[in-house]
């Protein structure tokens, strides 16, 4: 997993906020969650992208309402997956991810947009036609 991590970081020109947990969720992904897992890089893109959008238009920029409330699906989407996607791994492992991402305090959403734009990278892996590592 750590070389598809590494090579993931050289495809996306950068270093992942957290390596550790995509290889986790990959991981988790390898026990027939793959299509789970495909939601959420999918879902995860799509609210990275709008949010940037919407930071660029600004709240009175025309669509600001109807982005906001795209994102807003999306990120609800992104979070159930998420929840169903580490269901059901080991229980210390699932409540430290759970408590670090997905409490929704201002901390937590903050290290979950940077989870979503890591998972937004390994879309763009599968984007460029390049397997992941549970394919």
């Amino acid at each position: 997993m750590e070389s598809f991590i590494q090579d993931l970081q050289r495809h996306a020109n950068r270093k992942l906020n957290f390596p550790k947990e995509i290889g986790w969720l990959l991981e988790c992904a390898r026990n027939g969650m793959q299509q789970v897992f495909d939601d959420v890089i999918f879902q995860a893109k799509f609210a990275v992208k709008t949010q940037d959008i919407m930071k660029r238009i600004g709240p009175t920029g025309d669509g600001f309402d109807k982005l906001s409330a795209e994102f807003g699906a999306s990120f609800e989407k992104t979070t159930t997956l998420l929840k169903t996607l580490v269901k059901e791994a080991p229980e210390e492992s699932k409540t430290q991810f759970v408590s670090q991402f997905l409490t929704l305090s201002d901390e937590s959403f903050g290290q979950l947009m940077k989870l979503f734009e890591d998972l937004s990278c390994v879309k763009n892996w599968q984007i460029d036609g390049k397997p992941l590592p549970y394919e």
